[in-house]
Order: C-alpha cells, then structure tokens, then sequence
C-alpha cells in the first residue's frame, strides 16, 4: 500500500479496488491518488457509495436529533466518518 500511496502500481487492479474499498487511504492521500488514471473510476465509486451511505445514515439519525438540532457524540462521529 505504500508503493500505491505514491503513486507506483504495484498491485493488479481488482486487488488496488479491495484494498480502496475496504481499507480506504486518508483524505489527502485519497485526493492525490484520484488525479491518476489507474484510482479515477474507483475513486469515483468510492465517492458514490460513500455519498449514499451517508444519506442513509443521516436520514436514519434525524429521529435522534434533540431538541437544539444535534445529534449525540457517538453518532454524530459515526456519521462525520462516512462525509467524503
């Protein structure tokens, strides 16, 4: 992962769209990653799916709002990891 976090592929691509998946770089690596061609269409996914479990999550806490408009900490942190 460290050769694929600079920008060396090393792994093959269905390996590199695991691995993006499921054990996703931080945000500024993530950001540098998506300009190449080999991360574009995964990034791409990851953004959607990520956009859309966010939306769910947020629809799904809106009955847990207290009366000021916020939500406890542990969900609001659950709901802050999935904001792309």
């Amino acid at each position: 992962m460290k050769y694929e976090a600079d920008g060396v592929q090393r792994l093959n691509k269905v390996v590199r769209g695991i691995f993006y998946r499921h054990i996703p770089f931080s945000k500024q690596v993530r950001d540098k990653v998506a300009k190449t061609p080999a991360f574009a269409e995964i990034h791409n996914r990851f953004i959607n799916i990520r956009n859309r479990k966010y939306t769910e999550i947020e629809n799904r806490y809106k009955k847990y709002l207290n009366a000021l408009g916020s939500l406890p900490d542990p969900l609001r942190e659950n709901l802050e990891f999935f904001r792309v």
